[in-house]
Parts: structure tokens; sequence; C-alpha cells
């Protein structure tokens, strides 16, 4: 498996900020988006906008991944995360890893072919 170096973590709640955290007290660099409103987020996490990510070797999304099938479940974020604007743009080959994603959720993921 290949080594993270830099990763994504999306949306979420407090699980969210601590899978941040300890990504980066493991020296990865951690791109945040839709955490702008939480607290208790490392300073180190670089926050970024789904409209261009940088490189990543992983992409954390939340649990659950969506409450409606539509926008992923972000409650700190400052506007709505819509599945298809990010699944759009993340990388195919990329692993991302979600939890009690739902079957429209998981129908979405599959159209644009990601591995979660």
């Amino acid at each position: 498996m290949k080594q993270i170096k830099r990763c994504i973590v999306a949306g979420g709640d407090e699980r969210q900020i601590e899978t941040a955290n300890c990504l980066i007290s493991m020296n990865i660099t951690v791109f945040v988006l839709g955490l702008e409103s939480a607290s208790g987020l490392d300073a180190r996490a670089v926050n970024i906008t789904e409209s261009k990510l940088p490189p990543y070797d992983a992409a954390f999304l939340p649990v659950p991944l969506s409450s409606d099938g539509v926008q992923l479940f972000a409650p700190f974020s400052s506007s709505p995360i819509f599945m298809t604007d990010l699944f759009e743009k993340l990388d195919k080959s990329v692993p991302v890893f979600a939890g009690r994603i739902s079957p429209q959720a998981r129908e979405t993921a599959d159209r644009f072919e990601l591995r979660l």
C-alpha cells in the first residue's frame, strides 16, 4: 500500500476533527474542507475549497457520508458541499474512506467510479 503523505479530511463533526489532528500528529499534511467553523482543529491543517483540490494520497469523508443523500454531512461548513460536486473532483485512483453510506450516496459514488 502506498504511504499516505497528504490527505483530505472533508465535512463531518468532532470525529473528523480528531481524525485530522491524529493524521497531523503523524506528520501527514492534512487539507480540510468544510470545517471552517470547527474548534479544536490543529493550526497546521490547511483549509481548501472543493473548486481546486491539491494532490493527495487519501480522502477521509464523514460518518455519516450524507444525511440527505445529496449533501456531504458537514455541520461546520460555511456552505453546503454537494456530493456530486466533490465526487466529480476526487481522484478515482485514490482511496476514499467514509461511513454509514446510504444506498443513494453509494449510487452517486458509483456513478463517479469512486472506491469507497
